[in-house]
């Protein structure tokens, strides 16, 4: 009797682990797979309006394509350290000559904002362990989503995100 029980604890604690590492892989995947639909979108809309050379389109999608390449680091720790030893300067807005293709870079940052949000609360590990400590408290849930758009906020004001790929792509040559 005592062998079936460790037999299907054992059992049990490598389906979690296959689960697990599986989803890691896959969240990231719908991740990275979202901001690409958002870029093309925006792609989309500034070739229409025949802004495809306009600064301010140029920059977004530059930080656009840093998100994409460093999407797989982020968790709730990563954005943490950013923000303490980022040195987080915001990064001057431009602004476009089409007042459309300027609405729809700054909907796709407001977006942006919220789906990472979303990505480190809901579908890590340790944001799913921090939003849970909050039990069924509402405000307190609330709280925790506002704080975290707001880091992520002031993550994509600033340049780190460029200097974080570059550090990144030299430290692993």
């Amino acid at each position: 009797m005592l062998g079936n029980v460790l037999l299907f604890i054992a059992i049990a604690v490598l389906i979690f682990t296959i689960y697990y590492a599986w989803w890691t892989k896959i969240r990231v995947v719908k991740l990275r797979q979202d901001i690409f639909d958002k870029r093309d979108e925006l792609f989309d809309l500034a070739i229409t309006v025949q802004a495809s050379d306009d600064p301010a389109y140029q920059a977004a999608r530059m930080h656009l394509n840093s998100m994409l390449d460093m999407v797989k680091y982020f968790s709730v720790q990563s954005v943490e350290y950013m923000i303490k030893v980022g040195h987080l300067s915001p990064t001057p807005h431009m602004t476009s000559k089409d007042p459309k293709l300027e609405a729809a870079i700054a909907d796709t940052f407001e977006w942006l904002v919220r789906r990472i949000a979303k990505y480190l609360i809901h579908e890590t590990f340790s944001g799913f362990l921090i939003y849970r400590i909050y039990g069924s408290e509402p405000a307190l849930k609330k709280a925790v989503t506002e704080e975290t758009q707001q880091k992520v906020r002031m993550i994509l004001d600033s340049d780190v995100l460029t200097h974080w790929k570059s550090n990144t792509q030299v430290s692993a040559t």
